[in-house]
């Protein structure tokens, strides 16, 4: 036998080609829409350490654009308990506001100021992103194509209640015509356009440790907008 023609030849056989997902950087910032929630406090941030730390990080870090779109609370976390945070891409379906929403309405257990901060805050996302659409109609079939294309990825949730991630979602579609931006935003975070109005006074007047009050569930925030009149100084005395 000729082992030049019988013998398999190593150099002929085709290593097998696995398919490995190209890594996603570490962050460089927060998203806006990311920050419309407030970061745990120190109790539940500690227990969220702890099952890091006893069970690794069981949902990876959402980005967008390199910041952080969903999980600023979860990488707090890790880099306390020591543990290699993982990160994967957000696949650009819906909208960055939509995502924040639809992600963290169920998680957090926030009072009703809490909802109508943070809706009053969403407001300005929600008129940037109409805004967009307008800018998009004004060029013609392919701005009102890639309008329907934003309008189509909108969240839409399943008969159990779910979006397309998997996670529940409150969120149908976040522009409903003939509805002012305070009534939508209202509707979503599941308070009233007027909790909304009152609540839109805080952030532009009011103390830095009154918003911090109201976002971490403290005080009112009707009572912190009956202040937002006074100097700082004495808003700060009245808390």
């Amino acid at each position: 036998m000729n082992p030049s023609v019988d013998a398999p030849s190593t150099a002929s056989v085709a290593s097998p080609i696995v398919n490995v997902p190209p890594a996603v950087a570490r962050p460089t910032g927060i998203h806006p829409a990311a920050e419309l929630f407030p970061l745990m406090r120190d109790t539940d941030l500690g227990l969220l350490v702890e099952d890091i730390d006893e069970h690794g990080l069981r949902e990876p870090i959402l980005l967008y654009q390199g910041l952080v779109l969903d999980g600023r609370n979860r990488l707090r976390a890790c880099e306390i308990a020591g543990v290699e945070p993982r990160f994967i891409e957000w696949d650009g379906v819906g909208s960055p506001l939509a995502i924040v929403l639809s992600r963290n309405l169920h998680r957090r257990h926030l009072n009703e100021g809490q909802r109508a901060i943070i809706a009053a805050r969403a407001k300005g996302m929600f008129e940037d992103e109409a805004a967009e659409r307008g800018r998009a109609h004004q060029f013609g079939r392919a701005g009102r194509a890639a309008t329907e294309g934003i309008q189509a990825a909108s969240p839409q949730p399943s008969p159990e209640g779910r979006g397309s991630d998997g996670h529940p979602t409150a969120i149908a579609n976040l522009h409903e015509p003939g509805r002012t931006v305070n009534e939508q935003a209202a509707q979503l975070l599941n308070v009233s356009p007027r909790s909304v109005a009152t609540a839109s006074r805080v952030p532009k007047t009011a103390d830095e440790q009154v918003i911090a009050a109201v976002e971490s569930g403290d005080i009112a925030v009707s009572d912190a907008a009956s202040i937002t009149n006074l100097p700082k100084e004495q808003q700060r005395q009245a808390l």
